[in-house]
């Protein structure tokens, strides 16, 4: 059974940080409520490849983020490892 790709439950995007020029007062707090609840939604819907292939308990999509996020802050320590558009 797939879940339901994350959705925004607003049509139009919520201001970003960036277009704010970084001032938080002016970002309305179900903005960020939103985003929150759709990082939360991460945890829960389950990869699509693998449910698409019918693999048993597939990981979840903040559980690939979380692993390929490790996984690239110790990669220049690990020798052999691509590096700087270069095989090693």
């Amino acid at each position: 059974m797939a879940s339901e790709p994350p959705s925004s439950s607003s049509s139009t995007p919520p201001p970003s940080l960036s277009s704010t020029g970084g001032d938080t007062s002016s970002v309305p707090a179900s903005s960020a409520i939103d985003f929150l609840s759709l990082c939360h939604r991460l945890k829960t819907t389950k990869r699509a490849g693998w449910v698409r292939i019918d693999i048993q308990n597939p990981e979840s999509i903040a559980d690939h983020m979380h692993r390929m996020g490790l996984m690239a802050l110790i990669a220049s320590d690990i020798p052999g490892v691509y590096k700087n558009g270069n095989c090693a």
